[in-house]
């Protein structure tokens, strides 16, 4: 990852990962306070993500027409789209996760 506008999207994702995971630990301790603060952070971060990703020029394609890749070479921007694939699967799962454990501590109160 070399681009920088691919690194920074990185970062965030990555970032949004870690407060996944924290929410998660804070459903545990019913610190519902905690797990707000932390939304709330997701929200400004996403935030972030959305602008970085609206700022962006049209995405490269592949290559020229009168170029033709080699069969089974994985480009950059393909390598890139894969971890940023990678991060963002680790997200929604631990965000699904986190939901049935939020659903979990509402019906005890219940």
């Amino acid at each position: 990852m070399t681009d920088p506008q691919t690194l920074a999207k990185f970062e965030l994702l990555r970032r949004l990962l870690e407060l996944s995971r924290a929410g998660h630990e804070v459903l545990e301790q019913d610190s519902l306070t905690h797990f707000r603060e932390i939304l709330d952070e997701r929200d400004q971060l996403i935030a972030k993500l959305e602008a970085l990703v609206g700022t962006e020029a049209d995405a490269d394609d592949g290559p020229p027409p009168n170029v033709v890749a080699f069969p089974g070479a994985v480009t950059d921007s393909e390598e890139d789209a894969i971890a940023l694939d990678a991060v963002l699967r680790g997200i929604l799962d631990q965000d699904r996760a986190n939901e049935e454990l939020l659903h979990a501590r509402m019906e005890a109160l219940r």
